[in-house]
């Protein structure tokens, strides 16, 4: 995984296909745009999906932030990589299109592993008087060869936050904290929620989270699919809990469900929250209250899902409300999730009596431990159109990261992938 900024500039000097310092080197005048093609191969220990996941959003994000970087295309393979008769199969999985304003200086910031900070931002340790700081080697505001930049973790069990502090001959040491970007979070793949986020700080659309274009919806339909899932965090539907939903995030998800019904999608909306509301507090902290606690009780989850079916019971694609995705450990069990369960569907009831309710079970929605967590039904009648919904992945250790790649994994596992799903299933 990228571990800095750093990184992912060396990165790009790979790209661009020549050697930094030669590339520093050359006569080559600054031209308002210059096009580069380059060939992208994934590590040898990453599954095509990682690969491409990973391109995606953090590469993806962090070409923004480098100054020179004008537009930056990202070209994803789909399917089987085609081979040809009598050449060598092609290591490549993407190309990368990316236009450059001035070649000669990205090449000199990637040589030297510039990173494009804003000094306003910067806090000076000595005094707050941001204007006094001097500028190392007159090089135009950018801190030179003769720096020396340390980047740290900074409590990093806790709140998650890195700094970098530079010292340079003449120039009083500056610093900067800031939280790590969630593909650095090394809790984020067990985590109910990305570390950062809460209820105060919901991300920003477009960078930390996203929902379905209407040219991805019909892509969907154009191949046959008919109904899809579209997961929406608490936090960001109801910032505040017992409160109306955020009106911008209500009409984005509207949007979603109307862009699927021109495309003849079918919409589950599902509140992706694995029994939990992360809680921006006064002081800036993030809580994680589990359903049941004092803080979140059940009660809760009946508001947030009567404000929801309100909102979209009358949408022509909607196919179903999921409930809540993979609640866990939560205080009192499955018997907790139970009641929990029981009061939510009776709000969404009152408003709507023909959508199905989509409900998992306690314990992550496992179907190989679902009739230790739930013996009986607890929902739903002849009359009441409710589905129970379990999960089981088939890797080696049931994690669903598939470490060893999705084809190995599956290949190993999958004669017993079934039995996993336990007596329930069929």
């Amino acid at each position: 995984m990228t571990r800095s900024l750093n990184t992912f500039l060396k990165f790009c000097a790979a790209l661009l296909l020549v050697p930094a310092p030669a590339l520093a080197a050359t006569a080559v005048q600054p031209t308002p745009d210059v096009k580069v093609f380059a060939f992208i191969a994934k590590r040898a220990d990453l599954s095509d999906g990682q690969f491409h996941a990973h391109w995606r959003e953090p590469h993806g994000r962090l070409a923004k932030k480098v100054p020179q970087i004008r537009r930056y295309h990202q070209n994803h393979g789909i399917g089987a990589v085609p081979t040809v008769p009598g050449l060598a199969p092609t290591p490549y999985l993407g190309i990368a299109t990316i236009w450059v304003a001035d070649l000669v200086k990205l090449g000199a910031n990637l040589q030297i592993g510039y990173v494009p900070l804003p000094l306003g931002s910067w806090r000076l340790i000595e005094s707050n008087d941001i204007p006094a700081i001097a500028v190392a080697g007159g090089n135009g505001g950018n801190l030179g060869r003769d720096t020396a930049p340390l980047l740290q973790r900074v409590n990093a069990a806790t709140d998650k936050q890195q700094r970098i502090s530079w010292v340079a001959n003449g120039v009083v040491e500056v610093t900067q904290q800031f939280a790590y970007p969630p593909d650095l979070d090394d809790t984020a793949a067990s985590s109910p929620a990305p570390a950062a986020y809460s209820s105060a700080r919901r991300g920003r659309l477009g960078l930390d989270y996203t929902y379905p274009s209407p040219a991805s919806l019909r892509f969907l339909a154009a191949r046959g699919i008919r109904d899809v899932r579209l997961a929406v965090t608490w936090e960001r539907m109801q910032p505040r809990l017992g409160r109306e939903l955020d009106a911008v995030e209500a009409a984005r998800v509207a949007g979603v469900l109307e862009a699927a019904h021109q495309a003849g999608l079918k919409v589950i909306v599902d509140l992706h929250n694995f029994g939990r509301y992360a809680a921006g507090t006064a002081d800036g902290r993030r809580e994680v209250l589990a359903l049941g606690e004092p803080g979140l009780p059940s009660d809760a989850l009946t508001d947030v899902w009567r404000r929801l079916a309100l909102a979209y019971s009358a949408a022509p694609a909607l196919a179903g409300y999921g409930l809540m995705n993979e609640p866990h450990t939560l205080p009192g069990g499955s018997a907790t999730w139970e009641a929990a369960s029981r009061e939510a569907a009776a709000a969404i009831r009152e408003i709507d009596r023909r959508t199905p309710l989509f409900v998992g079970g306690h314990d992550w929605s496992s179907a190989g431990r679902w009739a230790a967590a739930h013996p009986r039904p607890w929902l739903g009648s002849a009359a009441d159109p409710v589905f129970y919904e379990a999960h089981q992945y088939f890797d080696a250790d049931r994690s669903g990261r598939y470490g060893r790649g999705y084809a190995a994994e599956n290949e190993a596992v999958a004669a017993a992938g079934w039995d996993r799903c336990g007596p329930r299933a069929s």
